[in-house]
């Protein structure tokens, strides 16, 4: 469904680009629904009635936002609810991002109006006693764990403990630190004991024997996911090894169309969802948003630099013909 779904989307989805259409289409597969262009594409356009050109919900996170709209129904009153709350959540002192603005979503879509403020205080709570603990690893990526914790039941105090306690024993194991962070906030959003600390460590070292990436910054998060689910360790590896091989197989995600890691989010997830009864799927939606957020947005400072580079490259070339005329 999803290879269908993404087929599907590459035309009639506007000029979004095509890891957001991705990102789109594995979105409906992952409720079982076959791609809905123009429901996705009539809530953009009632998002853009209300969205300046500047915008947030017009940047990375307009597909995202605008899928996740027509698969709740009524999007232009779930976007009114959700810009309200990103208001709040700015005059709470949060800084606008790409990330606050799925926050938002989450908040609006999982509670109602009446909770919405206190909602946000509980959110800054949860936020600040992270950045407390963590001021360099602490930042806007971290935006949508603190909009699931604060719609909890967790306790704050308790809740930033325990994101503390499973940072400690995880940070030797693993490299990037922003990513171990997102994982241990995966770990207590989920309930998991302490002693899957230990279940992330076996599931990196056997997805590493079989040479599945998931060490790597922007998937490594994932690890926190596949170490909530009732399986067996080599389990999981071989079935995340199979729906990669798949998916690789299907016409348009070939290794010159979608990236190692890009893949790897999509087999990864889609595996999950086989077992989504044991994992809450707010968690895992969460966390597939995060990495592809920030998989567009590293795409796009990339770039950027690239096109800085081509231009300076051009100036300098200008600049010498000149002087050698």
């Amino acid at each position: 469904m999803f290879a269908e779904n993404v087929r599907k989307s590459k035309k009639g989805l506007g000029l979004n680009s095509a890891m957001a259409k991705r990102l789109a289409a594995l979105l409906y597969a992952l409720e079982g629904k076959p791609l809905d262009r123009s429901a996705i594409m009539g809530a953009y356009a009632a998002m853009k009635t209300t969205a300046g050109v500047f915008s947030v919900f017009r940047g990375n996170t307009s597909m995202f936002i605008a899928t996740m709209s027509s698969l709740k129904g009524d999007p232009k009153a779930l976007f009114d609810r959700t810009s309200a709350v990103y208001d709040m959540m700015k005059d709470a002192g949060f800084w606008r991002s790409d990330f606050l603005a799925i926050a938002a979503l989450t908040v609006a879509a999982n509670t109602d109006p009446n909770d919405y403020k206190a909602t946000v205080d509980r959110m800054r709570t949860f936020y600040e006693g992270m950045k407390a603990q963590r001021w360099w690893n602490t930042g806007a990526d971290d935006n949508i764990f603190a909009a699931m914790f604060a719609l909890s039941g967790i306790d704050p105090k308790e809740g930033v403990e325990r994101v503390e306690q499973f940072y400690n024993l995880l940070r030797p194991g693993l490299l990037a630190k922003n990513s171990v962070l997102m994982i241990a906030q995966i770990l207590v959003a989920g309930g998991m004991p302490v002693q899957a600390a230990d279940r992330v460590i076996a599931l990196r070292d056997a997805c590493r024997a079989q040479k599945i990436p998931l060490d790597r910054a922007h998937v490594l998060p994932l690890l926190g996911i596949l170490a909530m689910l009732p399986v067996d360790v080599n389990t999981i590896v071989q079935d995340i090894k199979e729906a990669q091989a798949h998916l690789r197989a299907q016409k348009g995600f070939g290794i010159f169309s979608v990236q190692k890691q890009e893949l790897l989010l999509y087999a990864t997830s889609i595996m999950v969802s086989g077992y989504a009864e044991d994992v809450e799927s707010g968690i895992v939606t969460a966390a597939a948003a995060t990495s592809v957020t920030n998989m567009i947005i590293a795409a796009q400072v990339a770039m950027c630099a690239a096109l800085a580079g081509a231009a300076a490259a051009n100036s300098a070339a200008a600049a010498a013909a000149a002087s050698s005329g």
